[in-house]
């Protein structure tokens, strides 16, 4: 961190702790412009905006009737395939490391463990 950032930093704690919130909450309040919150909430105000789609209420009836199909939960497909690559690479692994040991030798002055 440089040496203006550290300032930077410094000030913006100094100016939270001033204000009796957290620097991350004063640099949320900076980030949005005042305008923009105050529009936001005066749009909720009201509820939710309705739906501008020239479409019509028709897909939300046709939706009415429509019941989601209970699956019971069970592992993707393919993940069996994947459980046996990771055996299959643990193998070689612990051979290539068996392997390694076994290259370097027992340890000088290392006797039995």
């Amino acid at each position: 961190m440089s040496m203006s950032e550290a300032l930077a930093r410094a000030q913006l704690e100094a100016e939270a702790k001033r204000l009796g919130i957290q620097p991350w909450e004063l640099e949320m309040a900076r980030a949005t412009p005042t305008n923009v919150v105050r529009d936001v909430v005066r749009d909720l105000r009201n509820g939710p905006a309705q739906r501008s789609s020239g479409m019509g209420e028709e897909p939300a009836k046709a939706r009415q009737g429509a019941v989601a199909v209970e699956r019971p939960l069970r592992p993707p497909p393919g993940l069996s395939l994947v459980d046996q690559l990771c055996d299959l690479q643990d193998r070689i692994d612990r051979e290539e490391r068996a392997r390694q040991l076994a290259k370097a030798g027992p340890k000088p002055g290392g006797g039995a463990a």
